[in-house]
């Protein structure tokens, strides 16, 4: 998902500027939006499936964290989630020098440096920082797009990143 903020060539932009700043605000947003969706996801395989008794409601428990800790469920995934800041630049409709900056939200897939994101995020960027965490900015840039799925593949030159743990079960059965 992003957030695109158009400011003249050479300012910063203060709308820009507050909204990057919530990075918590991303963070929640991308918690949000995986709740909802995966809550939808089940709640059609439910459906289409049906009750099953060969499923132990308790077996979720492994994961480390219960439904109620969310503040421990958030530091467990805050390595893994990191905040897109692109900038492109252009040309308007009156022949003016543009530079856009659009916010975006993605995820750590391995230790050694690349990101996932959304492809319309990244689309025309002249420049790419992925911020970290720890509040770490480092340059990445696009090493694979499919805009068809939307989605994108960042590298950053930092090492030693946390992936997002995506499943910590066995094989998926529906």
């Amino acid at each position: 998902m992003g957030v695109m903020v158009s400011s003249p060539p050479g300012s910063s932009g203060p709308r820009a500027a507050h909204f990057l700043a919530s990075r918590s605000f991303l963070l929640a947003l991308v918690l949000i939006c995986s709740t909802v969706g995966g809550g939808l996801a089940g709640a059609i395989v439910a459906r289409v499936v049906g009750p099953r008794s060969d499923v132990d409601p308790t077996a979720a428990a492994g994961v480390g964290f219960g439904a109620t800790d969310l503040p421990g469920m958030i530091a467990r995934i805050a390595p893994g989630v990191v905040a897109i800041e692109v900038t492109s630049t252009g040309i308007d409709a009156g022949g003016r020098s543009i530079s856009e900056q659009v916010a975006g939200s993605g995820f750590v897939m391995d230790a050694d440096g690349m990101i996932a994101t959304n492809a319309h995020v990244v689309d025309g960027a002249t420049s790419i920082t992925v911020v970290f965490s720890d509040g770490a900015h480092v340059a990445g840039r696009i090493v694979g797009v499919d805009r068809t799925a939307d989605l994108a593949v960042v590298r950053v030159s930092r090492r030693a990143l946390e992936p997002l743990v995506m499943d910590q079960g066995g094989p998926v059965r529906v």
